[in-house]
């Protein structure tokens, strides 16, 4: 990594390298509308003076700069930032024996021929929109953290333009490149026509079928609509039924689609968001098999971690790049515990697994897969599913009569407090958290939503969905409203406005398409 300058790239610097290199070489701009990132800890907060990621036609491919000031009035001893989902960099000019003064700025910038480890040129694609996380340490010990984002805004021409075809002159594209030139025949490409190409948000689906093939559902959302499906046919190389028609987990990272077929063992495909069609796909040991929706698998860092329901439960390590299984932990040699879902500590140092058969939370230390222990937080047989974490609380519901919601305090590795909810409040299945709010989805029919304010611990509202709309299995937060899977057959999504706390629209899948069970998403924030 080379520092430019001893503190940070001025704007006027920063403009005149710009200019330059969009005009020697084509790139592609992303930009991101600066504002004060108020942080967690009082009176230490940054402001990015300066942020962009750049992806060019030639070499160097890609391009993360930023520039950060310390507006706050605490000394900062630690400073990191993560891009997406890149390895977190750690600033090395900002340390204990030289802190980023109050008003003082420090410039970074990385490339994957410098840093390879924290900058992938594969994983941007134009016209989609990028998480950027600063968070630090004041000499106080205090600390904050803060997500913004990066948006595409895709320089005319290049990747941004059209797909163009040779039947043409391929279009001018504007001056940032030379016009599209895939496809063949027709009139070429326009590339983009000198304008940006819109960021468009979608979500993707895992279904649950009584027969193959088994299904991943692409919604687009800004209309809310069903545009494409992925159908990965039965294997006639493994015995029949040996793997279902069931995608239990999804998880998103660098323009990769990883995903969880239930099997004897478990099988992991690659799916490219670019072609929406499967890469390749590892298969786990013949003993790691069973996974469970909707969040039975979680990547941190450059692994995947997939929690299995065979007896014993399993975590198992899979590596990204090279994509091959790396290793496991067995949390209950000898006994029956059934691994449901996962999660992970905000650190990234600690998973969390919740086992099903006896109201188990295990705590495992990352990277290596150490089991700490467990906490019982339920009854035994008494069906934990869910989990979600914010700070240093997590929160499991159980699908008891009424449903219930444990408060955990990651630092004691203790239970806190329990929230009961109504008499016919049932079956806590799946839980997402919004700022101060949680969430749970309820497998009643029909389905019921319960708000939980975190800050109070107490229940706010329940929204009870129509009928047929039963048995709530997935849940996911996009911008200001939540999307809810259900086990019906055809599946169906509901979308909820968080403002207002009320269904504004339900997409009823087509026949063969079952259950709703899993989500990722790949969002854009409306109008940027």
């Amino acid at each position: 990594m080379r520092k430019r300058g001893k503190l940070a790239i001025s704007h006027l610097l920063a403009s005149i390298i710009l200019i330059g290199i969009v005009i020697s070489g084509g790139i592609i701009t992303y930009v991101v509308l600066s504002g004060v990132i108020n942080t967690e800890a009082k009176k230490a907060q940054v402001n990015f003076e300066y942020l962009g990621l750049y992806k060019s036609i030639g070499d160097p491919k890609i391009i993360f700069s930023a520039t950060v000031k310390n507006t706050g009035n605490k000394p900062i001893k630690i400073l990191r930032i993560k891009l997406h989902n890149e390895t977190e960099y750690i600033i090395p000019s900002v340390s204990a024996e030289n802190p980023l003064a109050p008003g003082r700025e420090v410039g970074i910038v990385l490339t994957p021929e410098r840093t390879p480890e924290h900058i992938h040129a594969d994983w941007y694609i134009v016209g989609l929109h990028y998480s950027v996380q600063v968070r630090g340490v004041a000499t106080d010990e205090s600390s904050f953290s803060h997500v913004t984002t990066v948006i595409c805004l895709g320089q005319p021409g290049g990747e941004a333009g059209g797909e163009g075809g040779e039947g043409g002159e391929g279009g001018e594209g504007g001056e940032g490149g030379e016009g599209g030139e895939g496809g063949e025949g027709g009139e070429g490409g326009e590339g983009g026509e000198g304008g940006p190409t819109p960021p468009v948000s979608y979500l993707y689906v895992g279904t649950w079928n009584t027969n193959f093939p088994a299904k991943i559902i692409k919604i687009r959302l800004d209309n809310f609509s069903r545009e494409d499906v992925l159908e990965i046919p039965e294997d006639p190389e493994r015995p029949k039924w040996d793997l279902m028609p069931y995608i239990p987990s999804l998880v998103i990272k660098g323009g990769i689609l990883y995903v969880v077929q239930y099997g004897w063992g478990n099988r992991i495909l690659r799916v490219s968001l670019n072609t929406f069609s499967v890469i390749d796909y590892i298969d786990l040991e013949t003993d790691e098999d069973e996974n469970y929706p909707d969040k039975g698998a979680i990547i941190v860092g450059d692994y995947l971690y997939v929690g299995t329901g065979d007896y014993p439960g399993k975590i198992v390590k899979i590596s990204l790049s090279p994509f091959q299984r790396v290793d496991r932990c067995v949390l209950c040699p000898g006994d029956t515990c059934m691994i449901w879902s996962v999660a992970v500590d905000e650190e990234g140092t600690y998973l969390y697994a919740l086992d099903e058969t006896y109201g188990r939370l295990y705590k495992i230390k990352l990277p290596d897969l150490t089991n700490m222990g467990y906490l019982t937080v339920g009854p035994a047989y008494g069906f934990c599913h869910a989990i979600a974490i914010k700070g240093n609380y997590a929160y499991v519901g159980a699908t008891t009569s009424p449903g219930q919601i444990k408060k955990i305090d990651l630092t004691t590795f203790s239970v806190v407090d329990t929230l009961t909810l109504d008499p016919g409040e049932d079956k806590v299945r799946t839980m997402v958290i919004d700022g101060n709010f949680l969430y749970c989805g309820l497998g009643t029919s029909p389905g019921k939503i319960v708000k939980i304010d975190l800050t109070t611990f107490s229940k706010v509202a329940t929204l009870t969905l129509d009928s047929g709309e039963n048995k709530c299995r997935a849940t996911i937060v996009l911008g200001d409203y939540l999307y809810v899977g259900l086990a019906t057959d055809p599946g169906k999504v509901v979308k909820i406005d968080l403002n207002t706390f009320s269904k504004v629209d339900t997409l009823t899948f087509e026949p063969g398409e079952g259950h709703a069970v899993s989500f990722a998403a790949v969002y854009c924030e409306e109008g940027e």
